[in-house]
């Protein structure tokens, strides 16, 4: 019997005016095109990065892409015969390849590192040619190694009627009594919110707890530094992929108290490099 796929979480990349910059070379020349500023998912980065890339080029035009099977993004020559790179060495200007110019204390970035929302480059030297391939996954973004070894969706988060109490007295009750069903409620057929976010029982509320067992410590990394840290501990809405090379299905999701307070993977297995933790989500 085969093994589930892993997941693949999806968050935005945040584009400021510390990384609004995308400077390339064709044919020797370097432009210097912006990008809107904004929180775009990968994809729509993507598209972009490519419309500006093709409004200053002098007779190329390209090919943008983010892999969600993969979270690596690509940039292809379309048309023209000039060769190109993108100028993922250029640290004097707000670069978006590589996630800014520097760091919050305002150390500037070195061969090999970059910033928390880049598009999927480190600082490196490159030669022009005709495609690129990013050497990381793109920012905002994480993919497990391996499936979870439980995934438990609470159907019911919350019991029907909650009340608060303030410290003057008052209080306010918050309802929880919507029932939502449908004949296709388990089908990515059923488009009654839309074709990618469909209900099964409930619509919002639903608390799913994914266990990992074996994460490893690049993976723990790439979780903190590219994932959790720069979009989802701040309670920031992300696409869980449950099979990322399939149609494209995806739920939207945001971390709950529990994972939004801890990077998750804190325990080490003993005398074992890997980690393990829970990821607790709330369905949005």
């Amino acid at each position: 019997m085969a093994l589930n796929p892993a997941p693949a979480f999806i968050g935005k990349v945040i584009v400021s005016s510390t990384n609004n910059v995308i400077p390339f070379y064709e044919n020797s020349t370097l432009y210097s095109p912006t990008i809107a500023l904004g929180e775009y998912f990968p994809e729509d980065l993507a598209t972009l990065i490519q419309t500006a890339m093709d409004g200053t080029a002098s007779s190329n035009t390209y090919t943008v892409s983010f892999d969600k099977t993969s979270g690596l993004t690509g940039i292809d020559r379309a048309t023209g015969t000039n060769t190109f790179a993108p100028d993922v060495g250029n640290v004097a200007v707000a670069n978006l390849w590589i996630g800014g110019a520097s760091d919050s204390d305002g150390n500037t970035w070195g061969t090999g590192q970059h910033g928390a929302q880049h598009f999927g480059y480190k600082v490196d030297t490159v030669t022009e040619t005709t495609s690129f391939t990013s050497p990381n996954k793109c920012g905002g973004v994480w993919y497990p190694l391996q499936p979870p070894i439980s995934d438990t969706l609470n159907q019911i988060q919350s019991t029907n009627t909650t009340e608060s109490f303030a410290l003057d007295g008052s209080s306010i009750v918050f309802d929880f009594t919507t029932w939502e069903t449908s004949n296709n409620s388990f089908l990515w057929a059923d488009t009654s919110y839309g074709a990618n976010n469909n209900p099964t029982f409930v619509q919002k509320n639903q608390k799913r707890t994914l266990q990992f067992d074996f994460i490893s410590s690049s993976s723990r990394g790439e979780y903190i530094t590219n994932f959790w840290g720069p979009w989802a501990k701040s309670g920031n809405i992300f696409r869980l992929y449950s099979n990322p090379g399939s149609s494209g299905n995806y739920i939207n999701y945001r971390l709950t108290d529990e994972s939004l307070r801890t990077n998750t993977f804190t325990d080490r297995r003993v005398q074992y490099a890997y980690y393990t933790g829970q990821i607790v989500l709330a369905r949005m």
